[in-house]
């Protein structure tokens, strides 16, 4: 009957990652888009630079340049909050598989060892687990 809750709570721990490594793969690709963008905005930016450099007019680079700036900054801060997703989802999957390979050792261990071994570490596995 233990075996089966055990069973249980390891197949959804495993959806859980699977869930969480999807989640980290599509945050991967919008950081990876982010990146892009970002080195867009620089080469743009770089662009603007040589222009004004070229051009003799203020007015250019008055009206110019506080835009790139607006946009290399919205840019760099949506990288950081990309950046941030990704690690928290990083440390969401590994805490995930952490607990996936608890209940995988319960359960084998269950199979070789005493029922009063077995309750004191399912009882730690919950002292210690994300449930409390």
């Amino acid at each position: 009957m233990q075996s089966a809750d055990w069973k249980a709570q390891l197949d959804a721990a495993m959806k859980r990652n699977l869930g969480l490594e999807d989640r980290v793969k599509y945050l991967e690709g919008a950081l990876r888009e982010c990146t892009q963008q970002l080195q867009f905005v620089h080469k743009e930016q770089e662009k603007l630079r040589t222009h004004e450099e070229t051009v003799v007019t203020t007015k250019t680079k008055t009206t110019m340049q506080p835009k790139y700036d607006e946009l290399c900054a919205e840019m760099n801060a949506q990288l950081a909050k990309a950046s941030q997703l990704v690690a928290y989802t990083r440390n969401e999957l590994s805490v995930s598989q952490a607990h996936a390979n608890s209940l995988t050792l319960a359960l084998k261990v269950s199979h070789e060892k005493p029922i009063e071994w077995t309750y004191f570490h399912i009882w730690r596995f919950f002292q210690t687990s994300w449930f409390c």
